[in-house]
C-alpha cells in the first residue's frame, strides 16, 4: 500500500493488476522495464529516476528495484522533486559564477535575456560591463525588467522590436544596431546580438553580446558625408575633365 496516496500517477484501484504500459508514459514504462529486467537477470537493486505529472505538477522519483523471487521485484520510490530542484539551483548557480568570471575579461557586455509565455522579460544575467556601456548597473538591469529598455531611442525603438520577434518566432539569431540615450554620454550607437534557445517552460532565452560601435558609425557617417561632397562637387563642376 503506498504510504502517500497523493504522491500516486493513478488511483490505487486503477494500479493493481495492471500492466506498465497501461500506467506509465511509454518512455517512463521502457525505463522500468529495463531496470526491472536487470534486477531478475543479475539478482541486485537497481536504481531509478523518472518524472510523471501528479496534480498539475511534474515531480520527479527515485525509485530502488530489488528482485524478490525468480519472476517479481519490490519496488520502493521516494519523492526527491525537491532535492532535484535544488540541484538545478545549485548548478545554476555554478554556471553564473563561470560565466561572470570569463565576461570579466571581454569587452562589451554578456548578457541574457529571457520573455516568458505571458508576455513578461526577464535579464538572468547581465555581464558588468554594462556599466561602462550604459551607464547602469548590471543588478538594475536585471532588476527593472521590461524598463531596462527605457534609453532605446524612439526612432529605432520599431525595428529593435520587430527583429526581436521574428528571431523568437523564427529561432533565428537576433542582430541589430540601435541608438541609446544616457544620462552622460548622450547618444551612442549599440550592436546587440544572440541566439536564441527554446525552454521547456515555454519562454524563449536568448545568450547574447552587446558593444558600443559609436565610433565605427559616426567613421562611416563621415565617409559617406565627403563622398557626398566630391560628388556635388563634380557634377556642379563646368569645367571639362580631360
Amino acid at each position: 500500500a503506498p504510504t502517500n496516496p497523493t504522491l500516486l500517477y493513478k488511483p490505487a484501484d486503477k494500479l493493481l493488476g495492471k500492466h506498465l504500459n497501461e500506467i506509465f508514459p511509454e518512455k517512463e514504462t521502457q525505463k522500468f522495464v529495463s531496470k526491472i529486467n536487470r534486477a531478475l537477470e543479475e539478482r541486485k537493486t537497481f536504481q531509478l529516476e523518472y518524472s510523471l505529472p501528479i496534480n498539475n505538477e511534474v515531480l520527479t522519483f527515485e525509485a530502488a528495484i530489488s528482485p524478490l523471487t525468480e519472476s517479481t521485484v519490490l519496488c520502493i520510490a521516494r519523492n526527491i522533486t525537491s532535492r532535484k530542484k535544488m540541484e538545478l539551483l545549485l548548478k545554476e548557480a555554478e554556471q553564473n559564477d563561470l560565466l561572470t568570471r570569463h565576461a570579466s575579461q571581454v569587452p562589451g557586455v554578456i548578457y541574457q535575456f529571457q520573455y516568458l509565455p505571458d508576455g513578461w522579460i526577464l535579464f538572468p544575467f547581465v555581464s558588468e560591463g554594462v556599466s561602462d556601456l550604459c551607464e547602469v548597473t548590471a543588478e538594475e538591469i536585471m532588476k527593472k525588467g521590461p524598463k531596462a529598455f527605457c534609453f532605446v531611442h524612439p526612432d529605432d525603438w520599431e525595428g529593435l522590436t520587430s527583429t526581436f520577434n521574428v528571431s523568437m518566432n523564427m529561432m533565428e539569431n537576433f542582430g541589430y544596431d540601435y541608438r541609446v540615450n544616457l544620462p552622460i554620454k548622450g547618444t551612442r550607437w549599440l550592436r546587440a546580438n544572440a541566439k536564441p534557445e527554446k525552454l521547456p517552460d515555454g519562454s524563449t532565452l536568448w545568450h547574447g553580446y552587446l558593444t558600443d560601435i559609436t565610433e565605427s558609425k559616426e567613421a562611416k557617417e563621415a565617409l559617406q558625408i565627403s563622398k557626398d561632397k566630391q560628388e556635388a562637387v563634380f557634377n556642379g563642376s563646368n569645367d571639362a575633365i580631360m
